[in-house]
């Protein structure tokens, strides 16, 4: 599903609680029949953080996992550091 906001225009919680209740409608018309089972993992913006957004993914039964902590000194990218760090 790809909700594209116009130019300009902030996503605010009523517009993404919109945008969850569409993407529901789309798993119950598709193979998905377990809508319950979904798991949400996004970043800590405003609009998704808020009261109302909390309640709307409670109502759908949906998961929201922690937006996981990085270091601003190394990125995901940066994988094929890793085994010269081990080294």
């Amino acid at each position: 599903m790809v909700d594209i906001m116009p130019c300009g225009r902030t996503v605010k919680s009523d517009q993404y609680i919109h945008t969850l209740k569409t993407l529901q409608k789309r798993f119950k018309g598709g193979r998905t029949q377990n809508v319950a089972g979904i798991f949400l993992q996004h970043d800590s913006a405003g609009a998704y953080t808020s009261f109302k957004i909390e309640e709307a993914t409670t109502k759908l039964a949906w998961t929201v996992l922690p937006h996981p902590p990085h270091g601003p000194d190394l990125a995901s990218s940066d994988f094929h550091v890793f085994g010269t760090l081990k080294d």
